[in-house]
């Protein structure tokens, strides 16, 4: 790992290698977002900001709409993707077993900067990743946590998150051991997590037709969304689950990802779950750059 990489870790001597996957990278979730509604209203989609949803329509049975704070919208699907609150949303319709989740992730600037091409990378055991930011400094994520009142819970990072990144995270990197902390971060609204950490992305068979459900993501929504939009799209549509992607064909502006997969069970009510985890792309300049995990022995 140091030959292949020069100049970017630091002591590794716990460890017996490390596992490097081509082609991975990440993006701007901002441009991203963004890049999918001038697609979509590109493709004829109304979008409809700061209408708040009170209420989904259903008569004998069926969806017809959604009720807004503005009015009425009438619609034969309407597809949840609303994290942790579908559970509460939908409590009259259906039971969603998701509960709120929360990470934290701490910036430090090096004593001195690391080279362009070092890599992302996770260490499994500790359950974190870091990544170079645009500046330069080195942003270090994890320490997923459940939350039981996400939105009474102080948005600050765990103490033990932060001592684990300083004592045993940031010695791995050349030059970080010896940085500051520039900044610490939480997801402010709270993720959402499922019992058994896979999405759920359904349409329940309790449910009133034309319902979909997208929930249980645990925080990697963007990096899962190529095949959360085709699954999604062959519940509304009935059509078969495309099984093999390519994020260019979604969007156009991303360039050859890993190709992943999905996994249909069931009949009506069906669940689509991705059975591979979607590394995300940069979309201003589709750039790519490697992944490494670090193993002990």
């Amino acid at each position: 790992m140091e030959r292949r990489y020069p100049d970017s870790f630091g002591d590794l001597s716990a460890y017996g290698g490390g596992l490097v996957y081509d082609g991975t990278g990440y993006l701007d979730a901002l441009d991203y977002t963004m890049t999918l509604k001038w697609a979509a209203e590109r493709a004829g989609a109304e979008i409809f900001r700061d209408h708040e949803v009170l209420d989904i329509r259903v008569e004998d049975g069926m969806v017809t709409g959604v009720e807004t704070e503005y009015g009425l919208i009438d619609a034969d699907h309407v597809v949840y993707a609303t994290g942790w609150k579908t559970r509460d949303l939908l409590a009259d319709y259906v039971d969603v077993p998701v509960r709120p989740l929360r990470w934290n992730a701490v910036v430090i600037e090096p004593n001195d900067p690391l080279p362009a091409d070092c890599p992302m990378g996770s260490e499994p055991t500790m359950q974190i990743y870091w990544r170079l930011t645009a500046h330069g400094n080195v942003l270090v994520g994890g320490n997923e946590h459940l939350l039981t009142d996400p939105e009474g819970t102080p948005m600050d990072v765990q103490t033990s998150f932060r001592e684990r990144v300083i004592e045993d995270v940031a010695p791995l990197l050349d030059g970080v051991a010896g940085g500051r902390i520039r900044r610490e971060d939480c997801c402010p609204t709270a993720d959402c997590a499922s019992p058994d950490g896979l999405p759920i992305i359904d349409t329940p068979e309790e449910g009133p037709d034309g319902l979909a459900i997208v929930t249980g993501l645990h925080g990697r929504g963007i990096m899962l969304s190529p095949v959360t939009g085709h699954a999604v799209r062959s519940l509304v549509t009935g059509e078969e689950p495309r099984s093999r992607w390519r994020s260019s064909d979604s969007i156009g502006l991303m360039t050859d990802p890993p190709i992943s997969s999905i996994e249909v069970t069931g009949g009506r009510g069906r669940q689509l779950r991705p059975v591979v985890s979607i590394p995300s792309f940069r979309v201003r300049i589709g750039a790519t750059q490697g992944t490494v995990e670090i193993v002990d022995d």
